[in-house]
């Protein structure tokens, strides 16, 4: 999976709970521990 396509259902499950800016931030901190 690319990381656009993951970025892509992330945004799509999460930016109704949380904003879009701290989504992408927390994925990018999943995926740099990864």
């Amino acid at each position: 999976m690319t990381r656009s396509a993951f970025l892509s259902k992330i945004n799509g499950s999460r930016e109704k709970i949380m904003p879009l800016k701290t989504s992408q931030a927390l994925l990018e901190k999943g995926l740099t521990t990864k």
